[in-house]
Order: C-alpha cells, then sequence, then structure tokens
C-alpha cells in the first residue's frame, strides 16, 4: 500500500478525501476519492 500513501499524501492537500479502499490482491489495491463536501 505504499502507492495508495503517496497518492494519499498528494490528494488529501488539494481537497480530495478517501472514503474506500479495497484490496483486490497482494499487490492491487483500489482507492476512492471524493471532493471535500465544504468545497463545494
Amino acid at each position: 500500500m505504499a502507492g495508495c500513501r503517496v497518492l494519499l499524501e498528494t490528494a488529501l492537500p488539494m481537497g480530495l478525501v478517501d472514503v474506500k479502499v479495497c484490496a483486490v490482491n497482494d499487490i492491487w489495491s483500489g482507492l476512492k476519492l471524493v471532493v471535500r463536501q465544504e468545497l463545494l
């Protein structure tokens, strides 16, 4: 999940929030990002 960490370190300061994480297998995982509510 090192790639997810890098993505979150970039996305969170931009106003995105992670709402779902799904482990597909040992290598792949999915991450859902949405715009923070107060920024809409």
